[in-house]
């Protein structure tokens, strides 16, 4: 069996991210990402309990799509699948 060396390893990103941390991938603080999500120009976020946490993969993808209100997304999203 091969090991990879450590510093081979691929990067690690979660696959659920908190508003702090989509917020800051942006640049923006997290009151305007809130506002954001309330204005609905960003991905609908997923609840557990009472956590709020915005899937990554799907963060990228609508970053590749050009950031479209949340509307267009989802609309897009159904008809691709």
């Amino acid at each position: 069996m091969t090991r990879m060396a450590t510093n081979a390893t691929p990067e690690r990103r979660p696959l659920l991210l908190t508003a702090n941390q989509v917020a800051a991938l942006f640049g923006k603080s997290v009151r305007a990402w809130h506002t954001w999500d309330a204005q609905g120009l960003v991905p609908r976020p997923i609840r557990i309990s009472r956590s709020t946490y915005w899937r990554s993969d799907e963060i990228s993808a609508w970053i590749d799509a050009g950031c479209p209100r949340r509307r267009e997304w989802e609309a897009g999203r159904q008809n691709s699948a």
